[in-house]
């Protein structure tokens, strides 16, 4: 249960839109910070109420998308298969909790994150 929680953490790729029109600097990705933050708390939400639909919003939802545990899934469709197989109920889900650790923007709309996830 836990390995595809790993999943979470060693995916840190997070696709936020951005809405800044010159060059980002430090202050300027405040805003994108706070976008990126407010989808992670929406997916820790949508994880701790078992809803497993919800939390998968917060993803790309791509063919191309890897998530890596305990072994590579290939593809959002999957990866959301994977997860109602692999938590069916509340119980076998447990707590999520997300630290960000680090956030590096590489393009105008994407970034890097690392985080520390805690499963409870």
């Amino acid at each position: 249960m836990i390995d595809v929680m790993r999943i979470i953490v060693i995916v840190m790729l997070v696709l936020a839109s951005c809405n800044s029109k010159s060059n980002q600097t430090l202050s300027s990705n405040k805003a994108e910070e706070a976008a990126i933050q407010l989808v992670l708390d929406q997916q820790v939400d949508a994880w701790n109420e078992a809803n497993i639909d919800e939390f998968m919003k917060g993803y790309y939802k791509s063919d191309s998308i890897l998530f890596i545990g305990s072994r590579i899934t290939s593809g959002w469709d999957s990866t959301l298969i994977r997860y109602k197989k692999g938590y069916p109920d509340k119980a076998a889900m447990g707590k999520l909790r997300f630290e960000i650790l680090r956030m590096d923007f590489i393009s105008s709309d994407s970034c890097y994150s690392k985080r520390k996830k805690g499963i409870g």
